[in-house]
């Protein structure tokens, strides 16, 4: 059996899907398969909300989304900006960019983008830099744990626990 590593994660060997039927974590679809911000859940307890992609989103970037009114025209790459509207986060398992749809992961264990100095055990913080987090004092992210060190340039994705993370309101 592989190790499960920031490039496999999202595969049907590491998260076999519960339900719906035909939910695959890694697929991009170029029309909506599913019914935008419907549910599913993995055999180890992730949970992933379907949505509709953004420009610039990679696996394992940040995003906020909106649950209420049109969550067709609701996602955005998560910045100090976008989540101080205080919706909620979550952690995109492809590359769903623009005019494309996918799911994103809201609980569980995941690799997320962080920048160059985040540190294990630090609070989790928004940033200026789309789609990723870091430790530095700005907006506190709730429901986030890091549980790795990135040391070196630029971003990397990170071993990381989310449980439906939102911006500057403790749950």
């Amino acid at each position: 059996m592989a190790t499960e590593s920031s490039s496999n994660t999202f595969t049907s060997e590491f998260r076999k899907i519960s339900g719906p039927l035909g939910a695959d974590l890694t697929r991009v679809d170029s029309s909506p398969k599913f019914t935008l911000g419907q549910t599913c859940f993995d055999t180890r307890g992730g949970e992933y909300i379907y949505l509709k992609g953004v420009a610039s989103v990679a696996e394992g970037s940040w995003v906020s989304y909106c649950i209420a009114g049109d969550i067709t025209a609701a996602v955005a790459l998560a910045t100090t900006t976008t989540i101080d509207l205080r919706d909620p986060l979550a952690v995109a398992c492809a590359a769903v960019v623009a005019s494309s749809y996918g799911w994103f992961q809201i609980r569980g264990i995941c690799y997320a983008s962080y920048l160059v100095s985040m540190a294990l055990g630090n609070t989790v913080q928004s940033t200026a830099t789309a789609g990723s987090m870091d430790d530095a004092n700005t907006t506190t992210i709730y429901g986030v744990k890091c549980f790795e060190t990135e040391g070196g340039t630029g971003t990397d994705t990170l071993r990381t626990w989310i449980q439906y993370p939102q911006a500057g309101i403790a749950l």
